[in-house]
C-alpha cells in the first residue's frame, strides 16, 4: 500500500526499512509488486496518506483481507 507518489512521511519509512539501497529504489523495487495491490472500493480515499489513515479506512472495509491490513503495526 505504498503510493505511487509518496509523500516525505512515506519516503522517511522507507529510508528506515531500506538497509542496502535508498528510499527512492526501495519505493521504486516494491509499488508495483503484489504485496502493494490491495483491493478496496475507497481507493481514492486511501491516496497517498500515511498507512495510519489507511488504517482506519481499511479496518472498515468488507474484505477480510482489508481488516488483517489494517490489525498490522507497519507495512
Amino acid at each position: 500500500m505504498k503510493p505511487q507518489s509518496p509523500g516525505n512521511e512515506w519516503m522517511r519509512m522507507l529510508a528506515e526499512e531500506a538497509s542496502d539501497m535508498d528510499a527512492e529504489d526501495l519505493h521504486s523495487r516494491l509499488q508495483h509488486t503484489l504485496g502493494n495491490l490491495t483491493l478496496t472500493a475507497v481507493n481514492s480515499e486511501l491516496s497517498n496518506h500515511p498507512f495510519e489513515r489507511k488504517q482506519d479506512l481499511l479496518r472498515v472495509s468488507h474484505p477480510q483481507m482489508n481488516r488483517r491490513i489494517a490489525a498490522t503495526q507497519r507495512w
